[in-house]
């Protein structure tokens, strides 16, 4: 029963060691996606600056202009731009969305890690004990079989002593 346990024990653990892995190589690429997410989020914060700056030139071209078709022409700019930077911004949203659903993701991960860490050490434990009692019984079991063997042969001493 106790060798069977250990067999349960070592399998679990080496499940265990399994999808540990498994966590710890999916937390890679997570880290590595979030990196790529923080890169494209810094070009497109730069982006968005320089586009604000320009989005606040023409503003500032606007109030002076007298010309219509010059006013028309900024105004159809300033339109565009505007377009531009809400574009910029959605991305810049979706992308700390993406970054902050990865980060939970990892977190969670890790606390699965961290569970079964403990799961395997728990188990390595309870091998351990399972062992000692196993190599505990066995030694028992050998002892009575050599002091079964010494009854037997005393008993056929004593009978042919007593024939």
């Amino acid at each position: 029963m106790a060798k069977n346990k250990v067999a349960t024990l070592r399998g679990e653990n080496e499940t265990l060691s399994r999808d540990n892995e498994k966590f710890i190589q999916e937390n890679i690429q997570i880290r590595a996606q979030i990196l790529k997410f923080e890169n494209s989020m810094g070009e497109a914060i730069l982006l968005l600056e320089r586009v604000r700056g320009v989005t606040s030139g023409l503003y500032t071209l606007l109030e002076s202009l007298r010309d219509q078709s010059m006013k028309d022409q900024a105004q159809a700019n300033l339109v565009r731009n505007k377009g531009n930077q809400t574009q910029l911004e959605q991305r810049i949203d979706e992308l700390e969305r993406k970054i902050q659903e990865s980060q939970v993701l990892m977190e969670a991960n890790s606390k699965t890690i961290s569970i079964n860490k403990s799961r395997f050490l728990r188990n390595l434990d309870e091998i351990g004990i399972l062992s000692a009692s196993i190599t505990k019984t066995e030694y028992q079991k050998e002892q009575l079989n050599l002091l079964a063997k010494d009854v037997e042969s005393l008993l056929v001493s004593t009978q042919g002593l007593l024939k």
